[in-house]
């Protein structure tokens, strides 16, 4: 008898779950729902870039006359930078909301994707100055790139 009362009571609290849900129109759209995925997706992949990036940067370390400390740590830390751009290149699934910020993201991302390119090259020949100078503006244009990016995703979070 008292599990059948229990069962009656949660059956009439989900009927009035529901009511209350419908009657308030809080069913979510299917847009909503991919916004919702696209900005909890944007959150996770902008703290994973921000760490990678930290790590290459930390190893990025110049005598002061444009030649680096090329190293394995260095070296690693470039190669998880760069699967973490392009991870972030390959990502599709973007709601028409998102669509403009998203191409800033992605042209932030190429910027970081030819610093590395510069950086992998310094491996391979520190002390190439014009490299260092290249590699470092490349980088700090992926940087703004990609803060331009978050600024718009929070604008459009903002009128929603």
């Amino acid at each position: 008898m008292k599990k059948q009362s229990q069962l009656l009571l949660l059956f009439t609290l989900i009927v009035t779950l529901l009511a209350a849900c419908q009657q308030a129109g809080q069913s979510p759209s299917k847009q909503d729902t991919k916004e919702a995925e696209y900005e909890q997706w944007v959150q996770r992949y902008m703290d994973e870039l921000n760490e990678a990036y930290e790590n290459m940067t930390d190893q990025f370390i110049s005598d002061g006359q444009g030649k680096i400390q090329a190293n394995k740590k260095l070296q690693k830390a470039t190669k998880a930078f760069d699967r973490v751009i392009q991870k972030g290149l390959t990502h599709q699934e973007v709601p028409a909301a998102y669509q403009k910020a998203d191409k800033q993201l992605k042209t932030g991302l190429h910027s970081f994707e030819k610093g590395i390119s510069q950086v992998e090259q310094l491996l391979k020949r520190p002390d190439q100055e014009k490299l260092f100078i290249s590699a470092t503006h490349h980088l700090q244009d992926g940087l703004q790139r990609t803060a331009a990016f978050i600024e718009e995703v929070g604008r459009i979070q903002q009128s929603t």
